[in-house]
């Protein structure tokens, strides 16, 4: 069964099944957001209620507006670029998800953001060549003062340079605003947008790989 939400949008893949991977620092709302995208109340547990099982990697899929989406979510904690345990789950994410990973939502609370930082590890984590499947994907918009969005980003000089890493692409989601029917089609339509834009490819096992060995020759020659 298709998901429940119907917008007049003009998709551009959507005949493509898409995989997403989402990532970020724990109490970010990563499970949430999957949940919210995928329109399921449970597919991804919560970190702060969740047991042992949501130190691996968790996958989903559903049907949602007329193509097959499969969102992978990453559980164990995002917060150093030397965290065996996350390598593992994400390597092991990769080999679940052939040919690769469409689009990477980099998932940041907004007003909780060490954008520094964020961008530095994410770079040691996938490389330079992952930027250009990256989209940051702001929660807790219930929090967010009441300005635009794209405001507050100029008035943060550390996240305008993260947004701007990531070829100015950043949306928000409201994973508490369960009545609003528009923001995951109009998620997916920056989604299908960067598809078309990287004309279908994905980030790889080989890319993640190739820069694991990367990092791990640095932190040696250190």
């Amino acid at each position: 069964m298709d998901s429940q939400y119907s917008l007049p949008y003009v998709m551009e893949n959507t005949t493509q099944d898409i995989n997403l991977l989402l990532i970020g620092k724990t109490g970010s709302g990563v499970s949430a957001s999957g949940n919210t995208i995928l329109g399921k109340k449970k597919a991804f547990e919560s970190r702060k209620s969740a047991s042992s099982i949501t130190d691996r990697c968790q996958k989903d899929s559903a049907d949602v507006l007329m193509r097959r989406i499969t969102v992978s979510v990453d559980t164990p904690t995002f917060s150093n670029s030397q965290n065996i345990d996350l390598r593992l789950e994400l390597k092991n994410g990769l080999k679940e998800c052939p040919p690769g990973i469409h689009v990477i939502l980099l998932v940041l609370p907004f007003h909780k953001t060490q954008a520094a930082d964020v961008l530095s590890l994410f770079k040691q984590m996938f490389g330079e060549n992952a930027m250009k499947h990256t989209l940051v994907l702001f929660t807790h918009g219930d929090e967010i003062e009441n300005k635009p969005l794209d405001q507050l980003i100029r008035e943060n000089t550390e996240l305008s340079k993260l947004i701007e890493e990531c070829g100015g692409r950043f949306h928000q989601l409201d994973n508490k605003d369960l009545n609003n029917r528009d923001q995951v089609p109009a998620l997916l339509m920056k989604i299908d947008r960067m598809v078309s834009e990287n004309q279908n490819s994905c980030y790889t096992l080989q890319m993640f790989e190739t820069q694991s060995r990367e990092t791990q020759t640095q932190h040696t020659q250190i």
